[in-house]
């Protein structure tokens, strides 16, 4: 912005039309406004694009887009975008008169905002922590935790905020808050935190059947082949377990009869002696509980003191079989095992036997026996041919009987069916096998040691049963 003294001739359009003349002082009051005091031809204001020549006196500098005037004297472009106002110099001295109050206004209002502004600004120290209150806080874990507070109060003017700063030891790790307020408050109560109970199962009840129950009823003999063995007269122990309300133990004899009963606890064990007389002893355990009685038998086969000893073991010897009246013999024979048993060959009674034994690997079966007519030379596939791969023909003796029609296998089925009679053999024949024979006392059946395989009763006879003992 400046001042300078000028003489402009300007033409242009405005609202006024026509060439305006204009000299005396132009003053710059804004950007694209200039204020001219002096001769004019219009009074009035124009807008619009001026455009003239002017000489001018001084510096005339103003802020945004009119021009910067030089000094010196002559003739200069000059040209103006924007509003000029013209005016006469007794108007122009009448809007002087009216800025000068207007800039005391101003003035005063500016002085009034800077004492505003430059007021003493308050400072109040902010808490350490903001605590804000809450209901009596509730804890899952266990723990109780006291905070103590110690308040430190700093006097203040009226208009200044009291600072409260509470020093606390949380137990454990909870924070404990509080408000500071204008009036500090110290505290007067210790918090306590009651922890809630834990869910603790409770202990589940289990009801008592109605029923009686036996769980286990033993001994502490061992099985043989399956059956509990002893000599009479032997000590055992009987144990058991029940869910009952009245037990007792009956010992039987192998008739049925009751001989002897014990009153025994629920649960517990007996000692007993096995008597010395019959061949079999029954224990039985009867459970009751509200009218209702079950029962569990177990049955001891007696052993027979005998003179003569069974050569595979007395206790291994079947009940229905007695004492032997005479000791074993040895004998020389034959055997050839086949899919579904063995063929034995063997001279028993001064004749030549051959004891189709069906049914291995099992431990019970029948059996077909033929005295040999064998001439010790003749073979013959009539009946079954030859064995498939893998497999093994009869072979010796026993190739006459599979290939007989005289000497067919049990409910007339040729030897070499796989499904009812032996099948194929699974081997060579062994032609020097030793056996271990041993009769009862009825001299036909007896007990045979095969070699390979084990010891068998034979109920004897051209057919019957075979048992495997041991």
């Amino acid at each position: 912005m400046g001042i300078g003294v000028m003489v402009a001739i300007s033409v242009g359009v405005t609202v006024f039309v026509g060439v305006s003349v204009f000299s005396g002082v132009l003053v710059m009051v804004g950007d694209g406004v200039m204020v001219a005091v002096g001769d004019f031809v219009a009074d009035g204001v124009g807008v619009g694009d001026r455009v003239g020549m002017a000489d001018s006196v001084g510096n005339m500098t103003r802020v945004g887009k009119s021009p910067k005037l030089p000094i010196g004297s002559g003739w200069h472009a000059m040209r103006n975008m924007g509003i000029i106002i013209a005016m006469s110099k007794k108007k122009y001295e009448r809007m002087r008169c009216t800025m000068a109050q207007f800039r005391v206004i101003i003035s005063l209002i500016i002085l009034l905002s800077l004492a505003a502004c430059n007021g003493t600004e308050e400072v109040a120290e902010l808490p350490t922590r903001v605590i804000l209150p809450s209901e009596t806080p509730t804890f899952t874990p266990t723990a109780t935790f006291t905070p103590t507070a110690t308040p430190t109060v700093t006097a203040i003017p009226p208009t200044s905020t009291a600072t409260n700063t509470p020093t606390f030891t949380p137990t454990p790790t909870s924070t404990a808050t509080t408000i500071p307020s204008a009036t500090p408050v110290p505290p007067t109560a210790t918090a306590t935190i009651t922890p809630l109970p834990s869910n603790t199962p409770m202990p589940t009840a289990t009801p008592t059947p109605n029923a009686p129950q036996i769980i286990r009823f033993v001994t502490n003999l061992t099985p043989v082949n399956g059956t509990l063995t002893a000599p009479g007269g032997t000590a055992i122990i009987l144990s058991w377990e029940t869910s009952a309300d009245i037990v007792q133990i009956e010992q039987l004899s192998s008739q049925g009869t009751v001989e002897q009963v014990f009153s025994v606890t629920p649960t517990g064990q007996l000692p007993v002696t096995l008597p010395t007389t019959g061949v079999q002893t029954i224990y039985k355990l009867i459970a009751q509980r509200g009218g209702v009685s079950i029962t569990q038998n177990l049955p001891i086969t007696i052993q027979l003191a005998c003179s003569v000893p069974w050569f595979f073991g007395t206790q291994l010897a079947l009940s229905s079989s007695g004492c032997p009246t005479s000791g074993s013999v040895t004998l020389v024979g034959k055997i050839q095992f086949f899919e579904r048993g063995m063929m034995v060959n063997l001279t028993l009674g001064a004749q030549n036997w051959l004891y189709g034994i069906i049914g291995t690997p099992a431990t019970s079966g029948t059996y077909v026996a033929y005295v040999s007519a064998w001439d010790g030379v003749s073979q013959s596939t009539a009946l079954c041919g030859a064995p498939p791969s893998g497999f093994f023909a009869p072979q010796d003796v026993f190739n006459w009987v599979f290939n007989n029609s005289q000497t067919l296998s049990v409910n007339n089925y040729v030897w070499c069916d796989r499904t009812n009679a032996l099948g194929w053999g699974v081997g060579n024949a062994s032609i020097n096998v030793t056996y271990t024979v041993q009769y009862e006392a009825n001299n036909v059946a007896f007990y045979i040691n095969i070699p390979g395989y084990g010891t068998v009763r034979i109920s004897g006879g051209a057919s019957g049963t075979w048992q495997k003992v041991a």
